[in-house]
Protein backbone atom coordinates (compact mmCIF):
# COMPACT_ATOMS: atom_id res chain seq x y z
CA UNK A 1 0.00 0.00 0.00
CA UNK A 2 0.91 3.72 -0.52
CA UNK A 3 0.04 4.90 2.25
CA UNK A 4 1.29 7.90 4.52
CA UNK A 5 1.25 8.06 8.14
CA UNK A 6 1.95 10.83 10.78
CA UNK A 7 2.57 10.42 13.97
CA UNK A 8 3.53 12.70 16.63
CA UNK A 9 3.48 12.58 20.71
CA UNK A 10 3.52 16.21 21.11
CA UNK A 11 0.34 17.48 23.35
CA UNK A 12 0.40 21.10 21.65
CA UNK A 13 0.42 19.48 18.39
CA UNK A 14 -2.32 16.66 19.00
CA UNK A 15 -4.68 19.17 20.45
CA UNK A 16 -4.16 21.40 17.27
CA UNK A 17 -4.90 18.85 14.91
CA UNK A 18 -8.23 17.54 17.24
CA UNK A 19 -9.48 21.27 17.27
CA UNK A 20 -9.30 21.49 13.59
CA UNK A 21 -11.05 18.31 12.39
CA UNK A 22 -13.66 19.11 15.14
CA UNK A 23 -16.93 20.01 13.29
CA UNK A 24 -16.17 18.46 9.97
CA UNK A 25 -15.68 14.74 10.42
CA UNK A 26 -18.77 12.97 9.17
CA UNK A 27 -18.10 9.65 8.23
CA UNK A 28 -19.63 7.65 11.76
CA UNK A 29 -16.76 5.42 12.08
CA UNK A 30 -14.30 8.33 11.83
CA UNK A 31 -16.53 10.57 14.08
CA UNK A 32 -16.35 7.86 17.22
CA UNK A 33 -13.01 7.90 16.80
CA UNK A 34 -12.92 11.63 16.80
CA UNK A 35 -15.42 11.75 19.92
CA UNK A 36 -13.17 9.71 22.07
CA UNK A 37 -9.91 11.82 20.99
CA UNK A 38 -11.96 15.19 22.59
CA UNK A 39 -13.15 13.57 24.95
CA UNK A 40 -9.14 12.52 26.25
CA UNK A 41 -8.06 16.00 25.51
CA UNK A 42 -11.27 17.41 27.60
CA UNK A 43 -12.28 19.46 24.15
CA UNK A 44 -15.70 20.06 23.96
CA UNK A 45 -17.33 18.33 20.66
CA UNK A 46 -18.85 19.76 17.70
CA UNK A 47 -21.83 18.67 15.65
CA UNK A 48 -20.52 18.35 11.98
CA UNK A 49 -21.40 20.56 9.79
CA UNK A 50 -22.94 19.51 7.15
CA UNK A 51 -21.50 20.40 3.57
CA UNK A 52 -23.34 22.23 0.77
CA UNK A 53 -22.95 21.63 -2.65
CA UNK A 54 -19.68 23.78 -3.20
CA UNK A 55 -17.75 21.91 -0.63
CA UNK A 56 -14.52 19.90 -0.86
CA UNK A 57 -16.11 17.64 0.87
CA UNK A 58 -18.35 16.45 -1.57
CA UNK A 59 -15.55 16.25 -4.27
CA UNK A 60 -13.37 14.13 -1.97
CA UNK A 61 -15.74 11.59 -0.90
CA UNK A 62 -16.56 11.35 -5.15
CA UNK A 63 -12.76 10.98 -5.47
CA UNK A 64 -12.10 8.47 -3.17
CA UNK A 65 -15.64 6.38 -3.04
CA UNK A 66 -17.14 8.03 -6.44
CA UNK A 67 -17.90 6.77 -10.20
CA UNK A 68 -18.43 8.34 -12.92
CA UNK A 69 -19.68 6.98 -15.92
CA UNK A 70 -21.68 7.66 -19.16
CA UNK A 71 -23.53 5.38 -20.99
CA UNK A 72 -24.33 5.57 -25.16
CA UNK A 73 -27.49 4.09 -26.40
CA UNK A 74 -29.34 3.91 -29.59
CA UNK A 75 -33.02 4.95 -29.44
CA UNK A 76 -35.52 5.68 -32.19
CA UNK A 77 -33.16 6.13 -34.55
CA UNK A 78 -31.15 8.18 -32.11
CA UNK A 79 -27.99 8.41 -30.40
CA UNK A 80 -28.95 9.08 -26.36
CA UNK A 81 -26.26 9.67 -23.70
CA UNK A 82 -27.19 8.93 -19.49
CA UNK A 83 -24.72 10.52 -16.98
CA UNK A 84 -24.12 8.14 -13.91
CA UNK A 85 -22.57 9.52 -11.00
CA UNK A 86 -22.33 7.66 -7.89
CA UNK A 87 -20.84 7.62 -4.56
CA UNK A 88 -21.15 3.92 -2.62
CA UNK A 89 -20.48 3.67 0.88
CA UNK A 90 -21.21 0.91 3.14
CA UNK A 91 -22.91 2.94 5.95
CA UNK A 92 -25.91 4.59 4.86
CA UNK A 93 -25.66 7.69 7.15
CA UNK A 94 -22.28 8.57 5.73
CA UNK A 95 -23.45 9.69 2.51
CA UNK A 96 -27.30 10.21 3.34
CA UNK A 97 -26.76 14.12 3.55
CA UNK A 98 -26.40 13.86 -0.40
CA UNK A 99 -30.00 13.86 -0.83
CA UNK A 100 -29.95 17.26 0.35
CA UNK A 101 -27.60 18.78 -1.19
CA UNK A 102 -27.60 17.00 -4.51
CA UNK A 103 -30.83 15.18 -4.87
CA UNK A 104 -30.96 11.83 -6.54
CA UNK A 105 -31.59 8.04 -4.65
CA UNK A 106 -30.00 6.19 -2.53
CA UNK A 107 -30.10 1.86 -3.39
CA UNK A 108 -28.62 -1.12 -1.68
CA UNK A 109 -26.20 -3.19 -4.04
CA UNK A 110 -26.13 -6.41 -2.61
CA UNK A 111 -23.03 -7.19 -4.30
CA UNK A 112 -19.20 -6.79 -2.76
CA UNK A 113 -20.79 -7.78 1.01
CA UNK A 114 -23.05 -4.61 0.62
CA UNK A 115 -22.99 -0.96 0.20
CA UNK A 116 -25.11 1.99 -0.80
CA UNK A 117 -25.04 3.87 -3.92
Amino acid sequence: MKAVRYRTQRQDVIYKIIQCLNGFVINNIRLVQLHKACLALNIPIKDPIVPDINSAYISGLLDSDGCINIYKSYYQDKFRFQLTISISNKSRSNIEFLLNVIGGNIYFDKSFNGHYL
